[in-house]
């Protein structure tokens, strides 16, 4: 979960520091680098108006169900 939490988070600094550009961060189960730690990890990206919404889904090794960290930001402000 630390991990998940970690890779919403960074994605979210990224659009933070690119606010004019939010839709071009929009992206569906994009898959993770496994030097991330999640086990067939991906990522998903929404974005509606100033709302950010990033998911990240694993699942374990012998698990039969998926495991999801999300993390939701108001990105506005002046550039």
């Amino acid at each position: 979960r630390v991990d998940a939490s970690m890779v919403a988070n960074q994605r979210i600094a990224a659009m933070w520091a690119d606010r004019n550009s939010l839709a071009s961060y929009v992206e569906t189960n994009t898959s993770l680098a496994s030097s991330v730690g999640l086990p067939i990890g991906k990522r998903t990206t929404a974005v509606n108006g100033s709302l950010v919404t990033v998911t990240v889904t694993w699942r374990m090794p012998n698990d039969s169900s998926d495991n999801t960290y999300t993390a939701t930001s108001n990105v506005v402000g002046n550039n």
